[in-house]
């Protein structure tokens, strides 16, 4: 699926926005199915995440080698896969999800060359509010003493450093 829809993208001369394109596809579609008024089974759920987590990991190192993201990818695919508390995964998967909307839209703004000041100022606020203010509740709250955990949590001072870097940016702008 995430292949015909980068293979299908509008913007076939430029591959940063063809994949921009799905990972905001995958993310819609994310917080899609974990907030239908019928629960989602879980399994369906991880089968959408967890095949586009495999997807960009494969592109990604086809293409373009970025540590970071590779981390958080296998991460973001064992925390799926684990035994942890099912709530605060699709919660915190949730935020991680949501937090990214904005981001979609400026990155294909700041691609185009369109002016995109204005949802930068949404993206500094709209990002730090899910991935530090709501994820952090949320991690507190199901604090446990295992390793998937304590990744979660370097994986949370990650977002908290990168809604600094976003608002340093916008500041300097």
């Amino acid at each position: 699926m995430w292949q015909l829809i980068y293979d299908n993208s509008p913007w076939p001369e430029k591959p940063k926005l063809s994949r921009n394109l799905v990972s905001a596809v995958h993310s819609f579609l994310a917080v899609a199915l974990l907030t239908t008024r019928k629960e989602m089974k879980y399994e369906i759920i991880v089968l959408n995440s967890v095949s586009y987590f495999i997807w960009d990991l494969i592109y990604m190192m086809k293409y373009r080698k970025e540590p970071f993201y590779i981390y958080h990818h296998i991460l973001v695919i064992c925390v799926l896969l684990s035994n942890l508390d099912q709530h605060l995964i699709r919660m915190g998967f949730y935020y991680g999800e949501i937090s990214n909307f904005p981001m979609y839209i400026v990155y294909h703004c700041l691609h185009s060359n369109l002016e995109c000041y204005p949802l930068k100022v949404i993206q500094a606020i709209w990002y730090p509010y899910f991935r530090v203010f709501k994820f952090s509740k949320l991690l507190l709250k199901y604090f446990e003493y295992n390793l998937i955990y304590y990744n979660l949590v370097i994986l949370y001072i990650c977002g908290f450093l990168f809604s600094i870097f976003q608002i340093k940016k916008l500041i300097t702008y």
